[in-house]
């Protein structure tokens, strides 16, 4: 990179070469100079001496020609000896200027100078060189800070982008691990809070909640789960084999075709009157559909009034939770039931 402004300094060793060259050069021209000027001064005398006696009759003449006296011839000949000298010292001068410029041409000082060169810069130019480059880097790394800072930014959300997809699969890992830990730890008191659940609802009438009850303790190992089963089938046997057995009946009279179509209306109330009438009529061809509704009615009572009305129409003692009793005696008898 190019440096304005900096110059490279010579060594100390090719400048006292140089300095050494330019002052012997000097001595001798000077030398030179002062013999010259040593001759000239000479013959200047000898002149004098020759001209002394053609002088007396210069200064007559000149006195004819109107110069006062000896002093102002004098005074004219130092101005034109100082003419003469100045003349004499710009040719030297000139004379020097062109020697030095001839030896400053010549290939050897060239050649020092190009070494001095070469020197100046390893030990001199160089640091500068390295001081100027380093300040151009920082002011050029300045100038490109935002477009770093947006690279830089562009660049890590490509990152951040391509690690997505590992970043999420180690996400979904720890999370499903910690989700089955949380669920093994909490499963066992699940179980219970779902039971206790069910059983409430059973207890209030819901059939629906007390199958998925029985169905839970079975397949259940918790203590806690059978012991919720048991206890709501003890109690529900128990209002199913009451003493007294509360019937409902229809304010309007029903006839028996009626009242076996009411077995499958909507309302749990209308089906436990319809059981009810039909059990006083002593409609037997209703026993099928009453064991089915003592097994499988979505509501407790009516389950109770098809129990009951079951053991009115066929004379059997069977437990009202005992399903597989009632199902082996209606394969053995169903046959020769009365239609």
């Amino acid at each position: 990179m190019a440096t304005e402004g900096v110059q490279p300094t010579p060594s100390p060793d090719a400048t006292e070469r140089i300095l050494a060259f330019l002052r012997a050069e000097a001595e001798a021209k000077r030398v030179a100079l002062c013999d010259n000027a040593e001759a000239n001064r000479k013959t200047f005398l000898d002149t004098l001496k020759i001209a002394a006696y053609p002088l007396a009759v210069v200064l007559a003449i000149a006195g004819f020609l109107g110069i006062k006296s000896a002093s102002d011839l004098m005074e004219s000949i130092r101005k034109e000896a100082q003419q003469q000298s100045r003349a004499e010292i710009e040719r030297m001068q000139g004379e020097i200027r062109a020697t030095l410029k001839a030896q400053f041409e010549a290939p050897s000082i060239q050649a020092i100078v190009r070494e001095a060169a070469r020197e100046s810069t390893a030990t001199t130019a160089a640091p500068l060189i390295k001081n100027e480059v380093s300040r151009q880097v920082q002011v050029r790394v300045r100038a490109e800070q935002p477009q770093i800072r947006a690279t830089v930014v562009a660049e890590t959300k490509k990152g951040v982008d391509a690690m997505a997809p590992v970043v999420s699969e180690q996400v979904q890992q720890q999370a499903s691990a910690a989700e089955s830990r949380i669920r093994s730890q909490i499963a066992p008191f699940g179980d219970v809070t779902r039971a206790g659940t069910l059983s409430t609802l059973a207890r209030n009438g819901n059939g629906e909640a007390f199958d998925q009850l029985v169905a839970m303790a079975n397949s259940s190992s918790n203590p806690d789960v059978k012991a919720l089963a048991v206890t709501t089938q003890n109690q529900l046997y128990l209002e199913y084999d009451q003493a007294f057995y509360s019937t409902r009946i229809f304010k309007e009279h029903k006839t028996n075709e009626q009242l076996l179509a009411l077995l499958d209306d909507a309302l749990p109330l209308a089906r436990k009157a319809a059981i009810d009438g039909l059990s006083a009529a002593g409609i037997k061809s209703a026993v099928p559909k009453l064991i089915t509704m003592m097994k499988n009615d979505p509501f407790i009572l009516v389950r109770e009034a098809a129990y009951h009305a079951l053991k009115q129409l066929t004379g059997k003692d069977i437990e009202p939770l005992d399903t597989a009793s009632w199902d082996r005696w209606w394969e053995e008898n169903k046959v020769a039931w009365p239609k």
